[in-house]
């Protein structure tokens, strides 16, 4: 089994934890310090939903789309300034 990054929003541990939805067995990844949480997978013969909830919280957009993604810059009022009124 994959190591689990550290959560993406608040840089926490993050742990595999399990469940019940809907009367069924899941298995997701949440942080433990945010408690952010992952896709939900259901628990199978058929399926690996530890496997497949470790995948997709692992999952990141690559740091170069990071690092040339757009910044929006918010300056007071420029939206009321810019507003037609009428």
């Amino acid at each position: 089994m994959d190591e689990l990054k550290p959560c993406p929003f608040c840089g926490g541990k993050a742990e595999l934890s399990s469940g019940k939805y809907d009367g069924k067995e899941i298995s997701y990844v949440r942080c433990v310090k945010c408690l952010s949480q992952g896709e939900f997978f259901l628990v199978s013969a058929k399926y690996a939903s530890a496997e497949k909830a470790i995948k997709a919280w692992n999952r990141r957009a690559k740091d170069e789309q990071i690092e040339n993604a757009p910044t929006i810059e918010r300056k007071q009022g420029k939206w009321l300034d810019n507003y037609q009124y009428g």
